[in-house]
């Protein structure tokens, strides 16, 4: 036979919502960051070598690198250096 579920209830003040968001995204630049970092570098190398070696850019390859190399760069940059309440 199951127990019935414990059942608690808790106030989460917006100060420590802003520090889970802050221990959450230091966990997560310390533990991906270089990775992160790595990636939008082969990305951006990547791009630059379709670029050089003389394909013709079109729409798809200008979407690939507005979403691939630019966003993601960016995202990866504010990740580490603005907090996650955008302070």
């Amino acid at each position: 036979m199951l127990s019935p579920p414990a059942i608690f209830e808790t106030q989460f003040t917006p100060a420590s919502i802003h520090t889970a968001g802050v221990e959450f995204r230091d966990y997560l630049v310390g533990r991906y960051g270089l990775l992160m970092s790595a990636a939008c570098a082969i990305n951006l190398a990547a791009l630059v070598f379709v670029i050089w070696s003389g394909v013709k850019p079109g729409p798809a390859l200008y979407a690939i690198a507005l979403t691939v190399v630019c966003a993601a760069g960016v995202w990866a940059e504010r990740l580490q250096l603005v907090g996650p309440s955008g302070e």
